[in-house]
């Protein structure tokens, strides 16, 4: 079993959370940080701390990424305020140029044509990561199991019910799943 390193990352045992979500990367960390926004208790089980893999990368090689992140998301960041840590790490998309091959045909997308907005943003894969794991391990609301896995899943009559997650290879736990209003 591999000791915790943050105060956040706990045993899963009866964590209350309303929401169980598997991975707590670019999606998840987001939907965790959006739920928790809204009140709603969210326990969050991933493979690896935030920035682990990260860190493994910057260890061997740059990685230039970048997400195409569409003016709602966007809106969505800023709602529940990741925006701010972002914003310095995106560049507006003004202009979108679609073609096909070598055809000289093409279509061209202008933003100022259609109120100024920018269509999104480009932003740095790393930045986003950062940012969302940050929030995922300091948010209220959010409730983190790393390193661990979902031993396992069922159906029950009102939904989904989680499994065991594990913290290590054969260290079981388990969450209590969410109770009924």
């Amino acid at each position: 079993m591999r000791a915790a390193t943050h105060t956040k990352v706990t045993r899963p045992t009866a964590t209350g959370a309303d929401v169980l979500l598997v991975g707590g990367g670019l999606v998840g960390g987001t939907i965790a940080c959006a739920l928790a926004a809204q009140g709603i208790a969210v326990a969050v089980v991933d493979t690896e701390r935030p920035g682990e893999s990260q860190r493994r990368r910057d260890k061997t090689a740059h990685d230039g990424r970048v997400s195409a992140v569409a003016l709602t998301s966007q809106r969505l960041f800023a709602r529940i305020g990741v925006w701010p840590a972002l914003q310095p790490f995106a560049t507006p998309i003004r202009h979108i140029r679609v073609a096909e091959g070598g055809s000289t045909d093409f279509l061209h997308y202008d933003s100022r044509e259609i109120g100024g907005e920018p269509f999104g943003f480009m932003v740095e894969n790393r930045a986003l990561k950062s940012e969302l794991g940050l929030q995922v391990t300091r948010r209220a609301g959010i409730t983190l199991f790393a390193p661990a896995r979902l031993a396992h899943s069922r159906a029950g009559p009102s939904g989904s019910r989680p499994g065991s997650p594990t913290d290590g290879p054969s260290a079981p736990s388990s969450l209590s799943p969410p109770t009924a209003p």
